[in-house]
């Protein structure tokens, strides 16, 4: 049975693309907790008008507020900017195949850092998905890029799909794609990552671990996203220490603190 998202059409389909004015949640009624006010609105109410094509400000893993276009569409030197500059031949291969994109999205991706070394993930792709024989023989490093690409597409049934393909890699340069999610609006995939994680034993991993550690604003951002979500959707359904993204998020961040006592 189909799984129905907190906002009709909104899982299958970034809302600002199909619908300019995107139903308002059934949660629409309850107040934030002062804490939240803030994120709340603004990923409720600026967010959908950013999506529709304006600049959307994000903070850098420096704290620093940024914003600019891109376009990711055909193009290895713009979707290298979210990989480390070794990848760059397999990025090549990966493009290559990419179908061609039915929507430009504008909208600055988010500035990260990985080893050392500055990426910015994309904001959403509209490329077509690639069937699945096609990214099953590409194997290895181009199978994971593509993975990591297909994490960022419009439609919510692709990122699940891409997320079950990254989740069990420990390549230091998936894990931004992976925490990226925790900070969206899908429980299905903040849930499949608390459960494949778990399951796993990624929490405490060296590649999450230091990248937690190396972008504390990133990370405090993705969690206000993921709280805003909870309180605009999700309140009635979860408590918020029930919500699967902030378990995940939380444990993250225990696991880059280290063992205690």
């Amino acid at each position: 049975m189909r799984r129905s998202s907190p906002v009709e059409g909104v899982r299958h389909r970034d809302a600002a693309v199909e619908d300019p004015q995107p139903r308002l949640p059934p949660d629409r009624g309850l107040r934030p907790r002062p804490s939240v006010v803030l994120v709340h609105t603004f990923v409720c109410l600026v967010a959908p008008v950013a999506s529709a094509g304006r600049e959307l400000p994000v903070a850098s893993s420096s704290g620093a507020v940024i914003g600019g276009d891109t376009q990711l569409v055909k193009d290895a030197s713009q979707l290298a900017r979210g990989f480390p500059a070794v990848l760059y031949r397999d990025i090549e291969a990966v493009v290559a195949i990419l179908p061609e994109p039915r929507h430009v999205h504008t909208a600055r991706g988010q500035l990260v850092s990985v080893a050392g070394e500055d990426l910015e993930l994309p904001s959403r792709i509209y490329n077509d998905p690639l069937p699945v024989d096609v990214i099953g023989d590409l194997g290895g490093v181009a199978e994971l890029i593509t993975g990591c690409v297909y994490s960022r597409h419009h439609d919510g049934y692709v990122r699940e799909s891409a997320c079950v393909t990254i989740l069990s890699s420990a390549e230091p340069w998936v894990v931004p794609y992976v925490v990226q999610l925790l900070g969206e609006y899908v429980v299905e995939i903040c849930a499949l990552i608390l459960t494949r994680l778990s399951a796993q034993s990624m929490f405490d991993s060296t590649a999450y671990r230091d990248f937690v550690a190396a972008n504390p604003a990133y990370f405090e951002l993705t969690r206000q996203r993921a709280i805003s979500y909870w309180s605009c959707y999700y309140r009635r359904r979860f408590a918020r220490e029930d919500y699967p993204a902030l378990i995940a998020l939380d444990r993250l961040r225990q696991g880059a603190a280290g063992p205690t006592g």
